[in-house]
């Protein structure tokens, strides 16, 4: 579960943290995870929608079959 805060209901928060970040400019970001022992790999595909807060997070992943 992920719960978002905004800054004006966080006890003790920096007054800093009710201004945009340069994090706010981001709309998606894509990971990608190789490892060779034991052999997997990931993907992973995040959307940010900043209007409403909405985060979607799409994750493919695959092992060796042995």
């Amino acid at each position: 579960m992920i719960a978002l805060v905004k800054g004006d209901q966080a006890e003790g928060c920096d007054p800093e943290c009710d201004q945009p970040t340069d994090w706010m400019k981001f709309t998606s970001i894509d990971m990608k995870v190789l490892a060779k022992r034991p052999a997997w790999s990931a993907n992973w595909h995040a959307e940010f929608d900043h209007s409403n807060f909405d985060l979607r997070i799409h994750i493919d992943g695959e092992m060796e079959k042995k």
